[in-house]
């Protein structure tokens, strides 16, 4: 939904733009296009609850610690994605939203579906 209304607002607020006198046009690029979700939903608390699962695996000793701590970090790192959208980070965004979507979580994902396969 987000991705959807940033595509119906950013050739509005361009328009907008363009013809805004220069206080308006600094206003406009300091707030960025309009988001219904400023991260905090889509990472942070999927990385909250990434983390807080794992923690409980790794304090209840059912699998293998690495596998746990690889979870957690992955949920740290989507917790720090979030900091970043609300401080404006595009370079803390980008890699650790690109560290943990593109390597740690398909690397948790996968080694959690051979678990399971191995499991039943």
């Amino acid at each position: 939904m987000d991705f959807a209304y940033v595509g119906m607002e950013g050739p509005r607020l361009a328009k907008a733009f363009v013809q805004a006198p220069t206080e308006a046009r600094e206003a406009i690029l300091t707030l960025g296009l309009p988001h219904l979700d400023p991260c905090f939903l889509g990472w942070g608390l999927v990385g909250g609850a990434l983390a807080g699962l794992n923690y409980q695996l790794l304090r209840a000793a059912p699998g293998p610690a690495a596998f746990a701590g690889l979870g957690i970090l992955g949920g740290v790192l989507l917790a720090c994605a979030t900091v970043g959208a609300l401080a404006r980070r595009p370079r803390l965004i980008d890699s650790t939203a690109g560290l943990g979507g593109f390597l740690v979580g398909p690397a948790w994902a996968i080694w959690a579906g051979l678990v399971l396969r191995a499991a039943f």
